[in-house]
């Protein structure tokens, strides 16, 4: 479920107000609901009546690694989507065999290697999210959402034709 909260009103231990809610399957623009931060939890458990509004309950923080596994998979698709991963390892893995199996790129031929490279520079994204992830599962974080818990975006991957 896509949770969106007013980003300053995200509270570790009382109610954070939700603005709306939309279950996973619905894909919205980023820019949707500004100033909110969405939370995407397995199920609505955390999300209650609290004085006649809805809100997220404080045991939201119960699903954290959910929640920022969430956050580490948009960021992640967002510049290197599902297919995209698939289509480097067969790119490098033809390029391999183009090249008689020999793995240093930089003895392959120009389009080659600017395969290789671009490939290299999302799988390297793929491992800093991961490792932020990491991170934020053990500290606890009041907005795991926020961008100064992550790497940088990268320009999204585009394999040369």
């Amino acid at each position: 479920m896509q949770v969106y909260v007013p980003t300053t009103a995200i509270s570790i231990d009382d109610y954070t107000p939700v603005i709306a809610t939309y279950g996973n399957d619905i894909e919205l623009p980023p820019d949707t609901h500004p100033n909110t931060t969405c939370f995407i939890f397995p199920t609505g458990q955390h999300v209650v009546i609290w004085n006649g509004l809805p809100a997220l309950a404080s045991s939201w923080r119960d699903d954290l690694i959910p929640v920022i596994n969430a956050e580490a998979n948009r960021r992640i698709i967002a510049v290197f989507p599902d297919y995209s991963q698939r289509n480097a390892t067969q790119y490098v893995q033809d390029a391999l065999l183009r090249n008689g199996g020999n793995t240093d790129p930089a003895q392959w031929p120009p389009n080659d290697q600017a395969i290789k490279t671009e490939a290299d520079r999302g799988w390297a994204y793929v491992a800093a999210v991961r490792q932020a992830s990491n991170t934020l599962s053990t500290s606890n974080p009041t907005n795991p959402c926020d961008d100064s818990h992550w790497p940088a975006p990268i320009t999204p991957i585009k394999f040369p034709g």
